[in-house]
């Protein structure tokens, strides 16, 4: 491990945690996944291919689990507030109370 690996990590890292703290969508799986790379673990160019297949895998899963049991999802649109502002979703309970 080098110390540009470390730099390169730490700086991949922040920026990821700082988009997802600016959009309001944690997801500390995409801090792994931002590790994976930036760290050289996946030392060919198709291992990215491969974690980019899985990731969409994913959110296909995502989807289709979500719409079986009647949850909107992805959810592109937060829950209004009493005072008309969008609130974080932050329970699944503010999901089906919006409907």
């Amino acid at each position: 491990m080098t110390w540009a690996r470390l730099g390169a990590a730490a700086l991949s890292i922040g920026v990821t945690i700082g988009l997802m703290e600016l959009w309001n969508v944690p997801h500390p799986p995409a801090g792994a996944t931002t590790m994976i790379v930036s760290l050289g673990l996946m030392s060919q160019w198709w291992q990215i291919g491969i974690l980019m297949a899985a990731v969409a895998a994913l959110l296909v899963l995502g989807w289709v689990i979500n719409h079986l049991v009647g949850i909107e999802y992805p959810f592109w649109q937060r829950a209004p507030t009493s005072s008309g502002l969008k609130a974080p979703l932050s329970r699944l309970s503010d999901l089906t109370e919006s409907k």
